[in-house]
């Protein structure tokens, strides 16, 4: 019990949700025109993981596989809502709970999608970067 608690802080103090997993912290920056529910959330993580194929041939096959962290941030209105998603490699950037990095550095590898809500599905769901390594 003491542990949780002590991992629970741990997560607070970096700025991650409480409910989000150790390995993989999901972060929701002010600055949306909406904010995603844990229900819009948790279907996103889903879609992400069904869709790992889709990030294949993306990959470095030389690189080992590598943890990633997330931020996502509702755009748009009414039936036009979607939700931007993007996953940058580990360490956490200080700010990730403050400001979206949505500029892109053609370097790096992001993971990057939107994520449709009335369908519940991902669309344009790719790594950009250059000798990316897969996500753990």
């Amino acid at each position: 019990m003491r542990a949780r608690h002590l991992i629970a802080t741990l997560m607070l103090i970096a700025g991650a949700p409480a409910d989000a997993s150790f390995d993989e912290p999901w972060f929701n920056p002010p600055g949306g025109d909406w904010v995603p529910d844990q229900g819009v959330v948790a279907s996103i993580k889903a879609e992400l993981d069904a869709n790992s194929d889709a990030l294949a041939k993306y990959v470095d096959p030389t690189r080992p596989p590598a943890k990633y962290w997330f931020q996502y941030q509702g755009k748009g209105s009414g039936p036009n809502r979607t939700v931007v998603l993007l996953g940058f490699l580990y360490p956490i950037s200080t700010g990730a709970d403050l400001t979206l990095f949505d500029v892109a550095i053609p370097e790096a590898c992001v993971i990057s999608a939107t994520y449709l809500p009335d369908k519940g599905k991902l669309t344009d769901l790719m790594l950009n970067g250059i000798k990316c390594p897969a996500r753990i």
